[in-house]
């Protein structure tokens, strides 16, 4: 007599949803801003302070008085970027000023170097600049309290260096998942091995823990068990210990060492085991009386992975309060 699947059939959509429902997010943590690359800001952060904080040049040149007819000017000192000058610029008088350099007290152009003959201590202006040319005034690229970054953004390279920016060296955002993958199967070898007639390598436990970190999630464990109800418990009550999401690939269709959907219903609530969708139709998933997420995948390659992105990889999102 054929056997039959104890477990319903569910469509895709049905089966996506019970999912999010029961993917709530993950707490939020403080993370040191080298540390921050790739999660998931918790919070809003604002500038806080303006930004340039006093007004600096663009440019190399000489900071000038935009109205002054002056024929030369006598060249007071020079001001470079992070320190601020002594002299007051007066009719008939500059200063030498690099890029990023604090404009100095009465100043309120800055001529580009290209533009001065400087002789002496003396500088011949080739043009008149307007009043401000070539100058950023305070709060020109951010103001105190401007919102910089919002909550929910994914931090990466130029989010980091924004953070750094406004001074914010410790950062809230939400924990990224911890996931485990399980490996199954008596027929699997590891990648470095040779197998041995009737073995292969195991390259789903590899695929599914690169498209875990793809999906912005952290690997807590992984391990490979052989088709053995025992080794297969421990392993997967190991997994859970350690992690959010416990993955297995293989064991869960119908055959006689399929183990995967009666451990799980022994240690957390089977929602469903079977979904209409191929490849992956025995796609199962489950929670624990904690909250955590189980997935029993196909053993399959192609199914392994295909079911990860349309139902695993938006739970993980979720967990990471990704948008």
């Amino acid at each position: 007599m054929a056997r039959v699947s104890a477990y319903p059939m569910v469509q895709v959509g049905e089966a996506l949803e019970t999912i999010l429902a029961y993917a709530e997010p993950l707490d939020v943590e403080t993370v040191e801003l080298t540390k921050a690359r790739a999660h998931i800001l918790a919070r809003d952060v604002a500038a806080d302070a303006d930004l340039p904080g006093l007004p600096r040049s663009s440019v190399d040149g000489y900071a000038v008085i935009a109205g002054d007819e002056s024929a030369e000017l006598e060249v007071l000192e020079e001001v470079t970027a992070g320190r601020l000058g002594i002299a007051h610029v007066r009719r008939g008088s500059a200063v030498r000023i690099m890029t990023g350099g604090t404009l100095p007290p009465g100043a309120d152009a800055v001529v580009m170097v290209e533009e001065v003959e400087e002789t002496d201590g003396r500088a011949l202006l080739q043009r008149r600049p307007r009043r401000g040319e070539n100058v950023h005034p305070p709060g020109m690229d951010l103001a105190r309290g401007q919102l910089v970054l919002a909550r929910g953004t994914r931090i990466g390279a130029a989010e980091v260096g924004l953070l750094a920016t406004v001074g914010c060296a410790r950062v809230p955002v939400y924990r990224r998942p911890r996931v485990a993958v399980l490996a199954t199967g008596d027929e699997l070898v590891e990648p470095h091995e040779t197998p041995p007639p009737g073995s292969v390598r195991d390259s789903n436990r590899y695929a599914l823990m690169a498209a875990v970190e793809d999906a912005g999630a952290d690997i807590a464990w992984h391990a490979h068990a052989r088709d053995d109800e025992a080794e297969l418990e421990r392993a997967m009550r190991q997994g859970l210990a350690v992690a959010d999401v416990l993955l297995t690939s293989g064991g869960v269709s119908m055959g006689t060492r399929d183990l995967i959907k009666p451990l799980l219903e022994t240690m957390a609530t089977i929602h469903f085991g079977r979904v209409s969708f191929k490849p992956g139709k025995p796609l199962t998933f489950a929670t624990t009386t904690d909250g955590k997420l189980a997935f029993g995948l196909p053993g399959f390659p192609v199914s392994s992975l295909v079911t990860f992105e349309v139902f695993i990889r938006p739970a993980l999102l979720k967990l990471a309060s990704a948008e």
